[in-house]
């Protein structure tokens, strides 16, 4: 399940009891849309070894969705690190047979939850979480349109400072974790500049996000900010091989 504001959906990079992960949240619920009388949580967890294919992880959490639809609640979202997958859906009853719901996942629990609480607990983002959003949103981008987030490529970051004097320091300090000036705008009151540096776009949790995460951090040391980030598509290669005969 690839969302994006546009289609109902919100996606986060979050961190929850120190372990980074992506957050994917219906913003309906996440606004306290009116749903109706859903006072039961229903919380599944996947522990995730190795690279399993996402293909069996979608496939899974469709089927909790349908379920969660026949019972008559909604689906809220999940959050997914390295080595869970946390989905959280709310319904107006326990089931009567919640063992008929558990094939495949690791753990599946009811809880009553009338005030949501998993909701805010583990889905909604602090201030610094909601905005790292675009960051993601330009992956989904490159993503849905088959980039090979694996593949090097120059990824350009935009970070905006008052004065000259923050941004010089800013660029010394990234230009030491491999960056390069490569673009800058000088106006009163406003410097905008641009480094880049050659590397991956791989899916969140950690990858694009992390990298991101720090020319952030890097620029907010130096009391400016980072305005986003962007790179070139990098489709999937398809090798052919001819034998010579």
């Amino acid at each position: 399940m690839l969302a994006t504001v546009e289609d109902g959906w919100r996606l986060y990079p979050i961190t929850r009891y120190d372990v980074p992960g992506t957050v994917m949240v219906s913003a309906e619920l996440l606004e306290r849309a009116p749903l109706g009388d859903c006072p039961v949580a229903v919380i599944a967890s996947l522990a995730i070894e190795g690279d399993p294919p996402s293909s069996r992880i979608v496939a899974l959490e469709e089927a909790l969705v349908s379920q969660i639809e026949a019972a008559g609640g909604a689906y809220a979202g999940h959050l997914r690190s390295s080595v869970e997958l946390l989905s959280i859906a709310y319904v107006p009853v326990r089931p009567a047979r919640a063992d008929e719901w558990e094939a495949g996942w690791t753990d599946l629990v009811f809880f009553d939850d009338p005030e949501w609480s998993f909701l805010d607990e583990f889905l909604r983002p602090d201030e610094a979480e909601a905005q790292s959003e675009g960051d993601l949103k330009v992956w989904a981008t490159l993503f849905e349109q088959g980039d090979d987030g694996r593949e090097p490529r120059p990824v350009d970051h935009q970070a905006s400072f008052s004065e000259s004097r923050a941004a010089e320091a800013f660029i010394d300090e990234v230009r030491a974790d491999g960056f390069m000036l490569t673009d800058s705008t000088t106006n009163p009151g406003h410097v905008l500049v641009q480094v880049t540096r050659h590397d991956p776009v791989v899916a969140p949790p950690g990858g694009i996000s992390e990298i991101v995460g720090r020319v952030r951090e890097a620029a907010e040391r130096h009391g400016g900010s980072h305005v986003g980030w962007g790179a070139p598509i990098v489709r999937t290669r398809r090798r052919w091989w001819r034998r010579n005969r």
